[in-house]
């Protein structure tokens, strides 16, 4: 038996086992189905999944359905996942400690688990070894996951990838080249052009915060996605709002303002590549919500060239505005006014005259992070302004609508 996946394009055989059946020791099986077929796959490409009792379920419609090394768990209290547009997805939950869970979860088993959640994939990755917590009236396992991604938090290059030194590069050859050996598979929503004429990676320097910063260069975000790949994106919303939420019984709304990297003006230099005097390029974006308080921001562009100079000087402007604005909402379900889960990058409809938004104002969802307890499910929302992630500077501050 089998079912069918239409590849995206650009799949290697590991990212079409996560996507279908979580499980990336399921590449050679599926490779080996579809015979004459090379990776990456081509766009629309038709592949045969093989079904097995080694591959996990398709998705139910059930509320919460976590399965782990194929084996479903079922739904429980005390969980908790966080997704963001630019962070690695991790979750946490309790299983009761008994001998049916330990032999399930071992430490250091790094056992593969695939959740589920009315019907659709929402995370894929590892398990952290189990954490015991015994009373005289309860034992319970603390389980703490993370997206296949989060290796890199931590993991620096290996050995064999030093020095680590690339002339003239795109940043998918220099992501390519330090994750493949980590086994972590890629995706750029949109292709880049810009070359960095010459970045190293430091022995010791961990791979996520160095491709993060290269990333920000180009006016991207690093995230991982429900397969547990590492996905590169802008910070472009998706489609129309999908919610209106106000302060009232049962949401709780707040808005954040934080001044400390607030500035009159953000500029950037690149330096000049002749000894001879020569200044090199500058680029400045002023703040139009400036007041007569001058506090500027001034940083070097060590690895781009002059004609990349505005975007990056643009992208950094946003990215000030991301940090000024923060605002949450918490709603007593996982899902939004169109019958979907809240997601990361979705936009929102908000209005708190208690805090300073007297008018319905859109925000980005920057991270969600999704809760199950005995007292129901909900969703913690955090909210940036749209559009600050691509460079954009905000046409009016939502206290001045």
């Amino acid at each position: 038996m089998s079912r069918i996946y239409k590849a995206s394009g650009g799949e290697s055989w590991s990212a079409v086992a996560r996507r279908t059946t979580g499980n990336d020791v399921d590449a050679d099986a599926i490779r080996r189905a579809n015979p004459g077929m090379r990776a990456p796959l081509e766009a629309g490409a038709t592949v045969q999944i093989p079904i097995g009792e080694e591959f996990d379920p398709s998705p139910s419609d059930d509320e919460l359905q976590i399965v782990i090394d194929g084996q479903e768990i079922g739904t429980f209290d005390h969980f908790e996942i966080q997704i963001a547009i630019d962070a690695i997805s991790k979750c946490s939950f309790v299983l009761p400690n008994e001998p049916e869970t330990r032999k399930i979860l071992r430490p250091l088993g790094a056992q593969r688990i695939v959740i589920n959640a009315f019907g659709r994939r929402i995370f894929t990755g590892r398990c952290r070894t189990p954490m015991p917590n015994n009373t005289t009236e309860s034992k319970t396992l603390d389980v703490e996951c993370y997206s296949d991604p989060a290796v890199l938090e931590r993991g620096t290059p290996q050995i064999s990838n030093m020095p680590g030194e690339w002339k003239d590069a795109q940043l998918e050859q220099i992501a390519d080249d330090l994750c493949r050996v980590h086994g972590i598979s890629l995706r750029f929503e949109s292709p880049t052009v810009a070359r960095f004429k010459r970045v190293d990676i430091q022995p010791g320097q961990p791979v996520l915060g160095f491709l993060s910063d290269l990333a920000t260069q180009r006016g991207l975000l690093i995230a991982s996605d429900e397969f547990g790949e590492l996905v590169f994106r802008g910070g472009e919303s998706v489609g129309t709002p999908v919610s209106f939420i106000e302060e009232r019984p049962g949401i709780d709304v707040h808005i954040g303002i934080n001044e400390d990297r607030y500035f009159s003006s953000v500029t950037g230099s690149v330096p000049s590549k002749s000894r001879r005097g020569r200044k090199g390029a500058s680029f400045t974006v002023d703040n139009p919500y400036r007041t007569d308080v001058i506090c500027d921001h001034h940083f070097d562009c060590q690895d781009i060239d002059e004609g990349e100079l505005e975007d990056a000087v643009k992208a950094a402007a946003g990215r000030m505005f991301a940090e000024l604005v923060a605002a949450s909402a918490e709603v007593a379900t996982w899902k939004n006014d169109q019958d979907e889960i809240y997601w990361p990058g979705q936009t929102v409809w908000v209005k708190d005259e208690a805090e300073y938004v007297p008018d319905f104002v859109e925000f980005l969802i920057s991270m969600v992070t999704l809760k199950r307890s005995s007292e129901g499910m909900s969703s913690f929302l955090n909210l940036t302004l749209p559009g600050v992630y691509n460079g954009e500077i905000p046409e009016v501050l939502p206290w001045q609508q």
